[in-house]
């Protein structure tokens, strides 16, 4: 059998861009099994500024500034997008596409956005499109929802996968630190951006449920979708509640997927100390699937971090790589069912249950807890509740249920606490 040469453009050398350059390059007998008879090659490099000093271990001829020496480079049969961002990418995206190129990129906003298109063009052109590092870095997640846990019928996705926002509510949650403070260290430690809002306004992890909800549906879902609230206004009051509960606050992705009922939410959560995604601590990710016959399963790992994030490129890169060389492509999308219906509807109905507060003052404001007991976050309630008594105001809490609720207990324990914290608080139950 004939050695197949797979030679890779690279679209740009950032931090993770030149850990997989590295990568290929010096681990080339490790992603080179001799058994498959492939030949992974690094061909050429796409930089923004080609005067940057560049890692020494990169070859000056390989490198290049302009686009076209890679997409119009008939012997580069894998582009690999690291660039990020929006436009710029979709357009090299699409160009590889339209000349039946394969593809692996890292980019959860293009996937969020126009993953659905870029698949189905990629697949009606014979050729894939994988991106494994999309969501959970070097998690691997994707793949086995295509095909590890394709015989399941997958209902919910609870996960954690946003480093940044884990990494400030892991340090919050000691009661040692404000959100500036915490925000400010992980800017300092490089997890968090100059500009964090994509972070903390929960925009990054509403792309990543997005891309689980698309695969899991079979259908066109995007960070429109996903209802969004960030951690911006949580406080050490919200940490205190939380503790005295037994409940550790996390930012949580959350998808329930019935097709019948979708709901898509990204918001900051009460979560049992008991429960394994409570004991996430720092840059770490975490995503928990609930199916069946599966029943849950919780994939663990950092998030985020070029070393992480080349792992799911390199290993989406062999996976083509492999295929190539076998002259085959499988077929990674199951049929797409038209979910769209259903789907608005869903989300145009989502709140399930209420907890509000009244005051004499005559202001109100109303918690919305969504489905799942576990999903409450007392913040609202127990800000508003301090100002009034504070205020000397006298404060009406009302429970209401809205539909059936299999277990009353947390919320009957938070009003619980409520009404022990605050000694002016009529509580109504209905």
């Amino acid at each position: 059998m004939e050695t197949e040469n797979i030679n890779i453009g690279l679209l740009g050398l950032g931090t993770v861009g030149t850990e997989v350059a590295y990568q290929l390059i010096h681990n080339n007998n490790i992603i080179n099994n001799q058994k498959s008879k492939v030949q992974i090659n690094l061909s050429k490099v796409l930089v923004n500024d080609i005067n940057k000093k560049r890692p020494d271990f990169l070859p000056t001829d390989k490198i290049t500034d302009n686009p076209n020496d890679i997409l119009n480079d008939n012997n580069i049969n894998l582009i690999v997008e690291l660039i990020g961002g929006d436009q710029i990418a979709l357009d090299m995206i699409n160009q590889a596409v339209d000349k039946k190129v394969n593809i692996v990129t890292a980019n959860k906003l293009i996937m969020s956005k126009y993953g659905h298109e870029l698949i189905t063009r990629a697949k009606n052109n014979g050729i894939l499109l994988l991106y494994e590092a999309s969501v959970g870095a070097g998690i691997p997640i994707i793949g086995p929802l295509y095909h590890s846990l394709t015989a399941n019928h997958i209902n919910r996705i609870n996960a954690i996968i946003n480093g940044t926002t884990n990494y400030i509510l892991s340090n919050m949650s000691t009661g040692t630190q404000t959100f500036e403070n915490a925000l400010k260290q992980a800017q300092n430690l490089g997890y968090a951006e100059s500009d964090p809002t994509s972070d903390i306004e929960g925009i990054d992890a509403a792309y990543k449920l997005s891309i689980l909800a698309s695969i899991v549906l079979n259908n066109r879902i995007t960070e429109e979708d996903v209802y969004r609230e960030g951690i911006t206004k949580l406080s050490a009051v919200d940490f205190k509640y939380a503790k005295d509960l037994g409940y550790t606050i996390k930012l949580l992705a959350i998808g329930e997927l019935d097709p019948e009922n979708v709901s898509l939410r990204v918001h900051p959560c009460l979560i049992s100390n008991d429960h394994l995604l409570a004991k996430v601590e720092g840059v770490y990710n975490a995503i928990e699937i609930q199916g069946n016959p599966i029943g849950n399963i919780i994939f663990h790992g950092e998030g985020a971090g070029p070393k992480s994030t080349s792992s799911a490129i390199l290993g989406d890169i062999i996976s083509i790589a492999n295929n190539i060389s076998n002259s085959e492509t499988p077929n990674f999308k199951r049929s797409f069912i038209n979910y769209e219906s259903e789907l608005q509807r869903a989300l145009n109905a989502q709140n399930k249950y209420r907890l509000s507060a009244h005051t004499t003052d005559k202001r109100h404001i109303q918690f919305a807890a969504l489905k799942d007991p576990k999903d409450v976050m007392p913040r609202q309630v127990l800000d508003y509740l301090t100002t009034s008594k504070n205020n000397g105001n006298n404060v009406n809490v009302e429970h209401e249920m809205i539909s059936a609720m299999e277990n009353q207990m947390l919320y009957q324990t938070l009003v619980q606490s409520i009404s022990a914290e605050f000694s002016r608080v009529n509580i109504v139950l209905r």
